[in-house]
């Protein structure tokens, strides 16, 4: 809704004015809404909804006037001004203001205009800062894309500002894999954070987030990595033929000590066979080879 200025001006009596036997109207206008922001990147187009109503007694002359108050009084003034009646209700969209580089403090002003000194009155104010939403990006690390089961996981990184690189210091940080928030730690003075998260016990792909919400006038930030979990079956597998190895060498022993040497060199070729397996079990779980996997 545009608003334009109207040449007609109201009388208003004050009480000293007034004819003895009338009743003198009373004037007042609020604001009855001004929504903003509460924070902003710089440069960003930044527009403003407000509505003052006429709550006093009469039909007035309302006026809205929106100032940065980072600028000299007579600067950086948005204005506007309606005719409204008793209960009346006055609506406006400003024009785009651009954030800037800093903190926006705005004061916005209502009344009414007067045929009396001084000419404009004011009956309401609000004062509101925007507050500059710094970008900022965060970094994650871990040892390997490939662990055990259950292994104990370092997860490092830094939170630092995009528009300058500083590091941001005790600022909270989550750890997620996939959906589940694992871990929550603090950054230090330079920004950088790091904790210990145990791998999930099944194996599987998945996916390890680190997450700055945001705080303190700062944008939120996120940073993935994936990690592939393998062995849980290779390490049953690995068990198994530890066993075996362990069985056949006892019984080996025991053919040698009763003068049985073929049966000793059949079970002394199962020792060996099983330890090898066990022991590739081992290595294919950290290699990730899908030959001794479960489908």
């Amino acid at each position: 809704m545009v608003f334009r200025e109207l040449a007609k001006t109201f009388s208003i009596l004050l009480p000293s004015e007034a004819p003895v036997g009338i009743t003198v109207g009373v004037p007042n206008v609020v604001i009855n809404i001004f929504n903003y922001p509460a924070s902003a990147h710089s440069a960003d187009a930044l527009t403003f909804e407000m509505q003052v109503k006429n709550t006093g007694d009469m039909d007035v002359r309302a006026f809205i006037k929106l100032r940065d108050e980072r600028l000299p009084p007579e600067q950086g003034i948005f204005y506007a001004s309606e005719d409204l009646a008793v209960g009346q209700i006055g609506a406006l969209r400003t024009k785009a203001y651009t954030m800037p580089n800093e903190d926006l403090p705005l004061r916005l002003d209502v009344g009414y205009f007067a045929t009396t000194i001084p000419p404009e009155t004011i009956t309401d104010t609000q004062s509101v800062t925007i507050q500059l939403e710094i970008p900022t990006a965060i970094t994650i690390r871990i040892p390997s894309p490939k662990v055990a089961p259950g292994e104990t996981v370092n997860v490092s990184g830094q939170l630092t500002r995009t528009d300058n690189g500083t590091g941001l210091a005790e600022m909270n940080i989550e750890i997620w894999v996939d959906a589940t928030l694992v871990s929550q730690t603090l950054t230090g003075t330079l920004g950088n954070y790091s904790t210990n998260i145990s791998a999930p016990t099944t194996s599987g792909s998945y996916t390890i987030t680190a997450k700055y919400t945001g705080a303190g006038g700062h944008a939120g930030s996120l940073a993935y990595m994936g990690v592939v979990v393998s062995g849980a079956e290779l390490m049953e597998t690995r068990k198994l033929f530890e066993g075996a190895t362990l069985i056949s060498a006892f019984l080996g022993g025991l053919a040698v000590y009763n003068d049985r040497p073929n049966e000793a060199l059949l079970l002394a070729f199962t020792a060996l066979g099983s330890g090898a397996i066990s022991l590739f079990a081992v290595g294919e779980s950290f290699l990730g080879l899908p030959s001794l996997r479960k489908k």
